[in-house]
């Protein structure tokens, strides 16, 4: 729903499996394509999985000449958006390691007071 939400009415967002989406913007160029992506995000960033947020990757390609080959163009796309989660997977992985510290501190407050004391202690030692 984030995606066509943020899509226009001739855009198409098809499923192409698992987790994987294309998303079709005719007579589009990178200028609108990437104002489209900065709605998707900016919609996904409002939705919640419990307490994760969503997280979305995007590759996308611009096809300017009708000969080119569309299977090219969505290879370049494709990798582009690799390139993109390679990149952004370790903020991700950080963001997830920090809510799981932030639930646990909130659950356990020993926890917290602990870990301070060894962090303290692991300071001092060096």
């Amino acid at each position: 729903a984030v995606i066509a939400h943020a899509c226009r009415a001739d855009d198409v967002v098809a499923r192409l499996g698992g987790d994987e989406f294309v998303v079709l913007l005719p007579k589009t160029d990178q200028a609108v394509a990437e104002e489209i992506i900065a709605r998707i995000e900016k919609l996904a960033s409002k939705e919640k999985v419990g307490t994760m947020e969503l997280s979305i990757s995007f590759g996308f390609e611009t096809k300017l000449d009708k000969d080119e080959d569309i299977q090219q163009v969505f290879k370049k796309a494709e990798d582009y958006m690799y390139r993109r989660k390679l990149t952004e997977s370790l903020g991700m992985r950080n963001k997830t390691v920090g809510m799981v510290i932030e639930t646990l501190f909130d659950k356990y407050q020993k926890e917290m007071l602990h870990s301070e004391r060894v962090s303290k202690l692991s300071a001092e030692l060096g």
